[in-house]
């Protein structure tokens, strides 16, 4: 005799599982773009402005 699958037993990963995954993913997604958002700073209003110098590209 050969063995059927029911309907009901499922493939693949269980669904929390799955859930687990997407939540990490998107938790680094946020820390991601918080930390990137910490190095640009708003440019006020009577501040005194940052020194720097232009490289030449010759």
């Amino acid at each position: 005799m050969t063995e059927t699958k029911n309907d009901t037993e499922e493939a693949g990963l269980p669904k929390s599982v799955i859930g687990v995954i997407i939540a990490v993913i998107i938790i680094i997604a946020v820390v991601i773009v918080v930390t990137g958002k910490s190095k640009f700073e708003p440019v006020n209003v009577g501040t005194q402005a940052i020194e720097f110098e232009l490289p030449t590209l010759d």
